[in-house]
């Protein structure tokens, strides 16, 4: 349909009195109008029976075969498409209907189909034979596993009642004004929210951006990592429709978003011709390019604001560098033998606050709970309790173990008490004092009192061994400590093969990146010095391997990085690639080293 055609169409339309607000429109529209006529439908309408349905595309010309079908489309994360057929008749018999979907079916379409629609200018539900005609059809689709669906005169008279856009498209404004609800003829979008505004309440941050809202929902010491969010939207289709989203969908969208400039350059946004889709767990939704501006301002608030909650509890807790056993505040330390942890309530029991006055004794002795408190100010321990923890079964058919695990203390209210070595103890200080403190009193005090007093039932409960003489050490008892990678990997690099390691963690982790990272400059500059560094000791070196990855010319590679560097206002770039590159580099220098001095260590680092 050329904008010639649709113009003269329009034009004649002109002698219709407009007076007065219509109930129906002219379908005397020529035959390729129809067909562009459901395909606009189709693109806005999008959500089909529950189905997804995008690219609705026309299939093919006049006088090409088409398989009985006149629009195709795709749906997402399926094999199979969406077919419809469109018929502008002014006259549909029974047998018509039946031989349309016999095409179809016979057609090489109908096993690639799951859903599909008839379409025609016809009032179907005017003539019982036809109603019973299409229903018989459709319980042929149903046979294939195809969802069927007819759109004759009347029901497509009411999509269009709702879509002001595509109804102006083909009748012109004028008509669309009075044939559409009213309210479609205005604005798209009636109400917008205030432009670049956030507000906080609690734990839960507006932020909003003209034509879109996200009520982000943040953690807190009190109520734990939990995190989520409401998306609302002001267009006209979606205002007063929110989506929810939790946390495991939500924080991997913010995290992408803040490497990149727009969401256009991620997996969540696919663009059509006119619009654009965004794909989230349980999200689908079309959106303008405006509106696509607007949220991409709204995401990159979102993770400023999660990220400076995130921090700011970490700083109290210091919890990540331990796994999570729940979304509250519960962090392994430890998975022990039941044994052990029998052994160390036992001594809990023996080092009661009441029992003495050292240092030793600092338990609120409980049965199958840890306890520390002190009744008084002691010189390490201010009054109170600095630690409860209860054992939590590992769950394993092979054996009895337990894991211990740490959480915040709080108060008779709920939240969380101050934290200090002093006072309550966060997830770093309890580990270490559980392995460097306790565990090993523990396994002396054992030992010692089943020698001095003959208690071979506390010995045969710790160690479980026929011969009691043979007495296991303290890490035969320890299953696993959960010790997560340290907060500073570069201090624990000593000798080369932790280097290299160190290495291949930054490198494989900014080739995960599949959009463009926020990348200083500076950094690459740095893996470039520390390459020209470890060359410096072999000059004439050439590395084809490097010289590739980083696009280095003739000369020897050493001379090649000088020149980068020098130049590295044209020739180094701030992306997540090219320090990638530098990184493999690196890694391929170190492989070609035998060991490195605790001098190369230190520069290199």
């Amino acid at each position: 349909m050329t904008p010639e055609e649709r113009n003269a169409w329009q034009q004649s339309l002109a002698q219709i009195a407009l007076d007065i607000k219509l109930n129906t429109l002219p379908f005397d529209m020529p035959w390729g109008h129809f067909e562009n006529l459901c395909q606009k439908l189709i693109a806005e309408e999008c959500n089909l029976s529950g189905l997804e349905v995008i690219d609705p595309i026309i299939y093919g010309r006049s006088g090409q075969k088409q398989e009985g079908i006149d629009i195709k489309g795709t749906i997402p994360n399926s094999s199979k498409f969406f077919m419809m057929q469109c018929k502008h008749y002014t006259l549909v018999t029974a047998g018509n209907i039946t031989k349309w979907v016999d095409d179809f079916i016979k057609g090489k379409f109908s096993d690639q189909t799951s859903m599909y629609i008839l379409a025609t200018t016809f009032d179907i539900s005017s003539d019982t034979k036809l109603v019973d005609s299409w229903h018989e059809a459709q319980q042929k689709l149903d046979s294939l596993g195809i969802r069927s669906e007819i759109w004759d005169q009347p029901s497509i008279l009411a999509k269009l009642k709702n879509t002001f856009k595509v109804t102006s498209m083909f009748w012109g404004e004028t008509i669309a004004s009075r044939y559409c609800h009213q309210d479609f003829s205005e604005n798209v979008y009636p109400y917008s929210y205030p432009v670049k505004n956030t507000n906080k309440v609690n734990n839960i941050i507006y932020i909003q951006n003209n034509t879109c809202q996200l009520d982000l929902i943040v953690p807190t010491e009190k109520e734990g990592i939990k995190a989520g969010g409401i998306f609302s939207f002001a267009r006209r289709d979606l205002h007063g429709t929110t989506f929810s989203i939790d946390g495991k969908a939500l924080i991997p969208l913010l995290q992408v978003k803040a490497h990149t400039s727009s969401l256009r350059n991620t997996n969540y946004l696919y663009k059509s011709e006119t619009k654009y889709y965004l794909s989230l767990a349980n999200i689908r939704l079309t959106l303008e390019d405006n509106e696509v501006d607007d949220l991409d301002w709204v995401l990159e608030q979102a993770f400023s604001y999660y990220l400076g909650s995130s921090k700011k509890i970490e700083a109290k807790f210091k919890t990540k560098r331990f796994e999570r056993s729940s979304t509250d505040f519960k962090i392994k330390l430890c998975e022990i033998k039941q044994s052990l942890w029998s052994t160390t309530i036992d001594y809990a029991y023996a080092h009661d606050i009441a029992n003495g006055d050292s240092s030793d004794f600092i338990y609120d002795s409980a049965p199958g709970c840890l306890k520390v408190f002190v009744d008084r100010d002691t010189e390490n321990l201010d009054y109170g309790y600095h630690l409860i923890m209860y054992p939590k079964s590992s769950g394993s058919m092979l054996n009895d173990n337990v894991i211990l695990e740490w959480e915040p203390l709080s108060d008779i209210a709920g939240s969380p008490v101050e934290i200090d070595q002093r006072k309550a103890w966060d997830a770093e200080f309890t580990y270490h004092w559980l392995h460097t403190y306790l565990f090993p009193r523990v396994y002396d005090w054992a030992k010692d009192k089943s020698t001095k007093e003959n208690n071979t039932n506390l010995i045969r409960r710790l160690f479980k061994k026929e011969n009691e003489s043979h007495i296991p050490p303290l890490d035969y008892f320890i299953a696993s400590n959960y010790k997560a990678t340290s907060r500073n990997l570069e201090r624990n690099v000593s000798c080369l093969k932790t280097m290299q390691n160190y290495t291949d963690k930054l490198q494989q982790h900014f080739h995960c990146y599949q959009h463009q990272a926020r990348i200083k400059k500076e950094l690459i500059i740095n893996v470039v010095d520390a390459c020209i560094f470890l060359l410096n000791e072999n000059t004439e070196l050439n590395c084809n391997y490097i010289r590739g990855n980083l696009r280095l010319g003739g000369e020897t590679t050493l001379k090649e990085l000088l020149l980068l560097k020098e130049d590295k206002e044209s020739r180094v770039y701030s992306t997540s690639t090219m320090l990638d590159m530098a990184l493999r580099s690196l890694g391929k220098l170190l492989e070609l080293k035998h060991e490195l001095s605790l001098y190369e260590i230190e520069v290199v680092k």
